[in-house]
């Protein structure tokens, strides 16, 4: 039987989707099984992808110097060649409690 490619797969596993932090830092938590060469990176708000780290069976990426706005968040895999291999995005909002809180969030699907 021929040998078939796995797909591989990014997820984010917090913040969750829509979800409202309060807090001035955040760790965001990844999923992904990676193979040689490869790596996970973030983006938040189209800004600069920047690397995670590895611990624990996940890959993390500590986030702060943030304000209260809506956010979005995009996570990928990409190989030792620079390809892309495996993309997800997340929205979430920052409500921070000396900041007014952002207008409500759009929860429609293709807010994604």
């Amino acid at each position: 039987m021929p040998a078939t490619a796995v797909k591989k797969k990014i997820s984010i596993d917090f913040p969750k989707q829509h979800e409202r932090i309060a807090s001035a830092s955040y760790t965001f938590r990844l999923g992904a099984a990676l193979g040689e060469g490869e790596r996970v990176l973030v983006s938040v708000d189209d800004g600069p992808f920047l690397p995670c780290r590895f611990a624990e069976g996940y890959w993390w990426f500590d986030w702060g110097g943030y304000r209260s706005h809506h956010h979005r968040l995009i996570a990928k895999i990409v190989s030792a060649d620079g390809d892309l291999v495996s993309e997800a995005a997340r929205r979430f909002v920052v409500a921070l409690g000396d900041e007014p809180a952002p207008a409500t969030l759009d929860l429609s699907e293709s807010a994604a």
